[in-house]
């Protein structure tokens, strides 16, 4: 018996063929660029980003137990159908649009804590405002932040 048959719907690049050959286990067959080569028909799971998969194509995969959902592409199926079909679907979501997020929220509270300001001050060599800086040493342990 031979092991379930993964298809991308579309090109990956061959580092990503790759990785996901080696997630799948031992048997596992992925059919590359499956619409293309027209081997979807053989289909056990797809794997989709970009090119979505209409509802009588879907019904047509008489073996297909389950679809995953690259989120940061823009592609669909219908959950209606692969719910009939007995199917599951999975959507794995994007790094990309979460660490833009995370970073945005990093400069904005960067921005609330003076960075600027701090920054500038520190280059000038005025830490706080009246005060010279200094080298720092063991007995006078201190980085001279307070008040910025």
């Amino acid at each position: 018996m031979s092991g379930p048959k993964v298809a991308l719907v579309e090109e990956f690049t061959p580092a990503q063929v790759e990785a996901l050959q080696r997630a799948l286990p031992d048997g596992a067959t992925v059919l590359t660029d499956a619409l293309g080569a027209g081997t979807i028909g053989q289909a056990d799971y797809l794997v989709l980003r970009e090119e979505g998969v209409d509802g009588s194509r879907l019904a047509s995969l008489s073996s297909l137990r389950g679809v995953v959902i690259i989120e940061s592409g823009g592609a669909t199926v219908s959950g209606e159908v692969c719910e009939s079909m007995g199917a599951w679907t999975e959507a794995v979501t994007s790094p990309g649009p979460t660490s833009v997020a995370e970073h945005a929220v990093m400069l904005i509270l960067a921005l609330f804590k003076r960075l600027p300001t701090a920054h500038s001050r520190l280059m000038d060599g005025v830490v706080v405002d009246g005060m010279e800086p200094f080298v720092t040493d063991q007995l006078n342990y201190s980085y001279n932040w307070v008040g910025l």
